[in-house]
């Protein structure tokens, strides 16, 4: 049992979600109706946990990737990083997951896992413009996926 309500480490749960019901909302119409929305606050109002509440209130149908993109220094982290969660956020053994493992798979990256989390980590090696190129794939193939529902 926790004794501290207001975590600030991680999302927990909604019983531990104070709050923010209008900006819950206003959220998932957002997302169920395709609107792009950008959540701005100053930092440590709750931004990250807002959206985890958000994203486990969705229907488990949704790909669902986060991606904070603060620590992001250059395209090249930025490809990574996304590709990163795009992989650990579906597993592998589903028919999206081998759809998402394929299109990856053709970017000729490396696949290790993160020494902290465990989590899969991807490198994807290139020139600048082979980076742009890569990132415009996979937002294309993930817009692609969107229209297949």
């Amino acid at each position: 049992m926790r004794t501290n309500p207001f975590p600030t480490t991680a999302y927990i749960g909604p019983e531990y979600f104070c709050d923010r019901k209008e900006e819950s909302e206003v959220l998932k119409s957002n997302i169920l109706n395709g609107l792009s929305t950008t959540v701005i606050a100053i930092r440590r109002m709750g931004k990250t946990g807002l959206i985890h509440h958000v994203f486990a209130s969705l229907p488990k149908s949704h790909l669902i990737v986060y991606l904070d993109i603060l620590a992001t220094n250059d395209k090249k982290e930025f490809l990574n990083n996304l590709s990163s969660a795009i992989i650990n956020s579906v597993p592998e053994e589903t028919t999206l997951g081998k759809k998402i493992w394929k299109f990856i798979r053709s970017l000729r990256p490396t696949i290790s896992f993160e020494p902290l989390t465990g989590n899969l980590q991807v490198t994807i090696e290139g020139t600048s413009t082979e980076t742009d190129s890569s990132i415009h794939s996979i937002l294309s193939f993930l817009e692609r996926l969107k229209k297949k529902k």
